[in-house]
């Protein structure tokens, strides 16, 4: 999926939001907010290509389309002018089993932005079953590729982070950290040396240690 990206020099802009503990989360209020700031980065991108363009976006509810769709509604059309001068029409939604592009999009958010941003911002934090050491494989794997997607948007990067936790920036979303150092492995004379020691002290660290976890 990445090299078709890559191939036709696509750009991503993502929100993230990272809840915090016993904090609120208003899911409308920050749905419609992340779709102004997605219009406010693409109109920002076309900009910069000198060009026009529309936005397609994952149905929802016909009530939060609806919503949406109003709120960036008010500002094209507003008395002092309009922000989105370069996107054509409000946002439309599609049902994503008809559209490669949304496809696309969920593939990109669900299996890579999401597990690489618990890594970074949830693991440590919180517990459950979408936090889990593994997702710093997938941080490892693709944080490289998935940053020189970016574009600049002003004076910062199109993927954002509202990290609720300890403040931190996109930036550390795309820095993975080294491997850790592996003990030598034992050879086969040591370990027969020792018939009876236990299978579990080889000095592994447990599966939701991310340093413990591999790509190979």
């Amino acid at each position: 999926m990445l090299e078709v990206l890559e191939k036709y020099e696509c750009r991503i802009l993502a929100d993230i939001w990272v809840k915090g503990v016993a904090v609120p989360f208003k899911a409308r209020a920050t749905y419609t907010q992340s779709v102004q700031h997605a219009c406010r980065s693409f109109q920002a991108f076309l900009e910069s290509k000198n060009s026009n363009g529309f936005m397609v976006a994952d149905f929802r509810t016909t009530q939060l389309n609806d919503q949406v769709a109003h709120s960036i509604f008010t500002q094209k059309y507003r008395a002092k002018g309009d922000p989105f001068g370069r996107i054509l029409e409000l946002p439309t939604f599609g049902v994503s089993n008809n559209h490669a592009g949304l496809q696309i999009t969920d593939v990109l958010c669900s299996a890579m932005l999401f597990p690489m941003a618990s890594s970074v911002y949830c693991f440590g934090h919180v517990t459950g079953v979408h936090v889990n050491g593994r997702d710093l494989v997938v941080r490892r794997r693709y944080a490289r590729r998935l940053k020189n997607l970016q574009f600049k948007v002003g004076g910062y990067w199109s993927v954002w982070v509202s990290d609720k936790h300890k403040k931190r920036s996109s930036a550390e979303l795309f820095v993975a950290p080294p491997f850790a150092a592996r003990p030598p492995a034992r050879s086969e004379h040591a370990m027969a040396a020792k018939p009876g020691a236990p299978t579990g002290s080889c000095g592994c660290k447990p599966l939701n240690d991310p340093e413990a976890v591999s790509d190979a």
